[in-house]
């Protein structure tokens, strides 16, 4: 992990306190932007949250050509499965 890659978004378009929406839009924000500036596509998606946050997250980037095969996993602190699922899934 490389700090220089971490971002942070600001969620205008989901009302109240939505956790899964909110990671699904920033997903989908962040891996939109790196297929326009044709920026290589990471080995893993690395979702922080358990199942429910993994599942959203993949929604994310399910709508973008071509990342429909990406890996996704997440790790939560309690939680010590890693289940990989694939983005738009």
């Amino acid at each position: 992990m490389k700090k220089s890659d971490y971002r942070k978004y600001q969620i205008k378009t989901v009302e109240g306190v939505d956790e899964f929406r909110i990671d699904a839009r920033v997903v989908g924000r962040r891996y939109r932007r790196v297929q326009e500036e044709q920026q290589p596509m990471p080995s893993l998606i690395l979702i922080d949250g358990g199942l429910g946050q993994l599942h959203a997250g993949s929604r994310g980037p399910g709508k973008l050509i071509g990342i429909t095969t990406q890996p996704l996993a997440s790790i939560a602190k309690r939680e010590e499965i890693i289940l990989p699922v694939r983005a738009g899934g």
